[in-house]
């Protein structure tokens, strides 16, 4: 009886060994921040299985090109779908532009982003990634915001999209306070992105150096309506301010025509999401005094004020058409829906978009304004 016994042993020890195995792999696979598994497994740590122990390590920012420092910007979380969404959009930008450039990447968070996390984007790049943690006054609620008023708001507009708090935070930050950030003094030409976005083509020229040789602020790919329930208020504001600094914006060539209609703001606004810019215009006194003016009235927290149309707005004030830029001959996406293919087919078609898809067709696009 025991012989059978023992062959029984021999069996079942070695598959309960194996399954325990496998499911320490399926632990780590799931548990990590990005798919993979541990570099060395316990007990046999002479068995390496993969290289990143995520030993991420800060430099200083390098720049390609010597006539311009420029670097991509976004805003994160620390979450693993966040993690995910950016490394989709890095990968996308580097596989149709910066391959070939090596511009730097400049990416901000209120999180506690990990080593791991540092080192699953970085890896995708050839040129540097530096990592910045935000926190109040620049991210959060303005001095003067009532938490009461802005939990009121919240509750008053909750079936409006981005109606969080989180939301807000982003909103002034990308507005106004993010162009304080000492990691951006030095940097004369933004990229910021969205992640999850993706760009669609390869891009054969260098959009940076583009915006330097013609003159160009700010530059942008689509252009939409606002919801009205989110900015009652908010361009009466405006109206004051320009009312208040007349000295600050400009009266010639201005595109605020294109966002005016029988004295009343249309609500087209230009998106951000994808948004390549000279930092100086955001830096700027008449810039600054604007977003400090739109700070103090709370309508960020009272109402729902989005950074693409308190940019826009200031875009209307300060900026003439001639200083403004929309990418037709970039490709870019924006969850699914919302497409922009160039119409040049030497162009569309070393890529996957078709220009019969873009957003402009639509009703809800309202690009054709500022052209």
């Amino acid at each position: 009886m025991s012989y059978p016994l023992n062959r029984l042993k021999i069996r079942i020890i070695p598959t309960i060994l194996c399954l325990v195995f496998i499911c320490y792999l399926i632990l780590a696979y799931c548990t990590s921040l990005y798919v993979t598994v541990p570099v060395y497994i316990p007990l046999l740590s002479s068995v390496p299985i993969y290289n990143n122990q995520w030993q991420y390590t800060p430099s200083p920012l390098a720049q390609p090109n010597p006539n311009l420092n420029a670097a991509y910007i976004t805003l994160v979380d620390g979450d693993r779908k966040s993690l995910d969404n950016l490394r989709m959009t890095v990968r996308s930008i580097e596989d149709n532009f910066n391959k070939n450039y090596y511009y730097p990447y400049i990416i901000f968070s209120a999180d506690d982003l990990s080593i791991e996390y540092k080192e699953l984007v970085s890896s995708l790049v050839k040129g540097n990634v530096l990592f910045e943690k935000v926190s109040s006054p620049e991210y959060g609620y303005a001095k003067s915001t009532s938490f009461f008023r802005s939990f009121l708001a919240t509750k008053q507009l909750k079936n409006i999209e981005d109606n969080t708090e989180k939301f807000r935070f982003k909103s002034r930050f990308l507005a106004g306070t993010i162009y304080n950030h000492e990691s951006l003094k030095n940097i004369d030409y933004f990229w910021r992105f969205e992640p999850s976005t993706e760009y669609t083509c390869p891009i054969e020229f260098d959009p940076f150096q583009y915006m330097q040789d013609h003159g160009k602020q700010i530059s942008f790919s689509m252009a939409s309506f606002e919801q009205p329930e989110t900015i009652p208020t908010l361009f009466k504001k405006v109206m004051q301010f320009k009312d208040q600094h007349p000295q600050l914006t400009t009266q010639v060539n201005s595109i605020m025509p294109s966002m005016v209609d029988n004295g009343d703001y249309n609500r087209c606004f230009i998106w951000n999401n994808f948004q390549i810019a000279k930092t100086s215009f955001f830096q700027s006194e008449a810039y600054q005094t604007y977003f400090k003016f739109i700070d103090k009235q709370n309508g960020i927290f009272y109402e729902r004020w989005s950074d693409a149309v308190i940019q826009s707005l200031a875009a209307g004030l300060f900026l003439t058409k001639d200083q403004i830029h929309i990418w037709e001959d970039i490709g870019y996406r924006f969850n699914w829906y919302y497409k922009q293919c160039p119409k040049n087919d030497l162009i569309w078609t070393k890529g996957y978009c078709k220009p019969s898809e873009n957003f402009e067709n639509s009703e809800n696009s309202c690009t054709a304004y500022f052209k």
